[in-house]
């Protein structure tokens, strides 16, 4: 529940054949690692259930501070963390340079204006995975970790020629 760009670990690997945008990371090879340095807390405890407001909130999901979630949606799903990650994603590539709440209207808006979509084709497999999949405002539309791994995304390496 604390998905955001500081708990995302990344390393220069030497033997890996695999490049994830290589403009992004100038041609180099790396193993990214999730994280998080912050207290970790019992999850079978009753008092820290998935009821719970915890994380950071430049990086949540819209339905954890929604107003309405305390009446509407008590309880939520993994689906919010896939959500973080989208948002993670586009921070760290430099589209959104000043983090704050995404809520609905703000996803829209950062889908319609990305440029990622107007690249090539793996740029828009990118796009199509982080606007169609993971910064999805609603989360019953929203990818779950499965589909997030079935993406087209992941099928080939992103430097082989067409």
């Amino acid at each position: 529940r604390d998905i955001k760009p500081t708990n995302i670990l990344f390393i220069e690997e030497k033997n890996n054949n695999k490049k994830i945008n290589k403009d992004l990371f100038n041609g180099k090879n790396y193993s990214f690692k999730l994280t998080d340095f912050g207290v970790c807390l019992p999850l079978y405890d009753a008092k820290y259930s998935i009821s719970q407001f915890m994380g950071t909130l430049f990086f949540m999901a819209p339905e954890i501070y929604d107003k309405r979630a305390s009446v509407e949606l008590p309880m939520y799903t993994t689906k919010i963390d896939l959500f973080s990650l989208g948002e993670s994603i586009l921070n760290i590539m430099g589209f959104i340079t000043d983090p704050k709440p995404i809520d609905y209207n703000k996803c829209f808006e950062l889908k319609n204006s990305n440029t990622l979509f107007k690249g090539d084709y793996d740029d828009q497999l990118l796009a199509d995975l982080i606007f169609n999949n993971l910064l999805v405002p609603d989360p019953d539309y929203r990818a779950s970790w499965e589909l997030y791994f079935l993406h087209p995304f992941f099928e080939k390496d992103l430097n082989e020629t067409e």
